[in-house]
């Protein structure tokens, strides 16, 4: 036996609804299913026959996620009857069985539209939703990928941190050099102080900096590490440097290592120089060996004049003696 309902649609009316693009549900104001579109009924897996003259919630039972009263099915409908306007829910989770019976995880955009008699009073209630399941997760993922590149950004920039602190801190004297020009592009405190000091040179091509090395074997070591990527190691280098523009050059030597800088695709984009300036110790093992050998020359000298020593004392004993015998 039908089911008795206060509203009622021609059958004209009824098939425009069931052949519209999306999907649709008529409902009555007593919430019985009056017709579904086609896109409906292909979206929920639904034959019509499944849905007219059935009650909304007896065709899809209550679920917590249709009835809560913070934007469920439920609480919508009963909006639009209390005040016969159109109530849009917010993004709804409802899981829909596949073709073998697994609930899969899906999300609905829905809204409840009102149609009105002249008097006002509700005829039936358009029951629009929408399946935005690959919207939702995308922007779940998308959400997942920002939080996890700001975490990564974070670490990437106490790392940062870290590496700037240890740079400024390490007893070494550490540079990093930029382009083909081997622009200075980072200095830590202690290149600044003991090259540099009040001096600008970030931003600066390194022979316009240092003018003085080009000539110098350290200049065509650099170059080769930017042009071929193999890392150069340098022990007790001698470098003449200036300590201020236009000043006489002095001895500085270094053990150091100069290496290649890659970006991603592995190309190489500049040079780490890393060095440590010894030119005291250099200096003193000098002033030792100079020393040394001005002692040896000297313990030389002392043997001679010992010789010389024995020999004129042999010679005054054989006098002595040559005198004693004629005595």
């Amino acid at each position: 036996m039908p089911i008795k309902h206060s509203s009622a649609l021609p059958p004209e009316m009824l098939r425009v609804f069931e052949t519209l693009p999306h999907p649709y549900l008529i409902l009555s104001k007593e919430l019985y299913i009056l017709t579904a579109s086609n896109a409906y009924l292909q979206l929920t897996g639904k034959m019509r026959a499944e849905l007219l003259e059935k009650h909304l919630f007896d065709v899809f039972p209550r679920k917590p996620d249709w009835a809560t009263n913070e934007g469920g099915i439920a609480f919508s409908l009963e909006q639009v009857l209390e005040t016969n306007k159109p109530h849009q829910l917010p993004i709804t989770r409802f899981d829909i069985p596949d073709h073998e019976g697994k609930l899969q995880e899906r999300y609905w955009d829905t809204a409840h539209t009102p149609v009105l008699d002249p008097d006002g009073d509700i005829c039936y209630i358009i029951h629009h939703t929408q399946d935005v399941t690959e919207k939702v997760i995308a922007e779940r993922n998308l959400i997942a990928s920002v939080e996890k590149e700001k975490a990564a950004a974070a670490r990437a920039g106490q790392l940062s941190r870290q590496m700037e602190n240890l740079f400024d801190e390490i007893p070494a004297q550490i540079a990093i050099f930029m382009g083909p020009d081997l622009v200075y592009e980072f200095i830590n405190p202690l290149y600044e102080k003991e090259f540099f000091p009040g001096r600008k040179i970030l931003g600066k091509p390194l022979l316009m900096a240092m003018p003085e090395i080009a000539a110098l074997p350290v200049w065509d070591a650099l170059q080769q590490v930017y042009k071929t990527g193999k890392t150069y190691v340098g022990n007790e280098i001698c470098v003449p440097l200036v300590s201020e523009i236009g000043g006489p050059p002095d001895d500085h030597y270094f053990n150091f290592i100069y290496q290649a800088i890659r970006d991603e695709k592995d190309n190489i984009t500049g040079v780490l120089s890393f060095k440590y300036d010894i030119t005291e110790l250099v200096l003193a093992r000098k002033r030792l060996e100079q020393t040394s050998k001005e002692l040896l020359a000297l313990n030389e000298g002392l043997a001679h004049a010992n010789e010389e020593i024995q020999v004129t004392s042999e010679e005054i004993q054989s006098a002595n003696e040559e005198l004693s015998t004629t005595n």
